[in-house]
C-alpha cells in the first residue's frame, strides 16, 4: 500500500487547527485519513472517501455534534487543495 502524507491547517469557530493527513488506497479505494490535533493533546481521526460525484468529492460517515461541522470544513479544505 502506497501512502503519501501532507499537513493541513484550517480555522474552526475562530480556532486554528492543524492536521496530519495520509492519502492511501485501501482495497483499491482511495481515501484520506485526517488526524486533527486538538488542545490538551487530544487527536480526532476523520476518514474521507474519494467519490467524485457531482457536487461532492469526498464522503464521510455522519458524526456527532461539532465533529460533523469539523468534517465539513476539512472536506472543503481538501477540495481546495485538490483543485488548487
Amino acid at each position: 500500500m502506497q501512502v503519501s502524507k501532507f499537513d493541513l491547517s484550517f480555522t474552526f469557530k475562530g480556532n486554528k487547527l492543524t492536521a496530519n493527513c495520509q492519502q492511501m488506497k485501501v482495497h483499491n479505494y482511495p481515501q484520506i485519513r485526517v488526524a486533527v490535533n486538538r488542545d490538551k493533546g487530544k487527536t480526532d481521526i476523520y476518514i474521507f472517501y474519494e467519490i467524485n460525484e457531482l457536487g461532492q468529492k469526498y464522503y464521510w460517515y455522519e458524526l456527532e455534534n461539532f465533529k460533523q461541522d469539523i468534517a465539513k470544513v476539512i472536506a472543503i479544505k481538501l477540495e481546495e487543495i485538490q483543485t488548487g
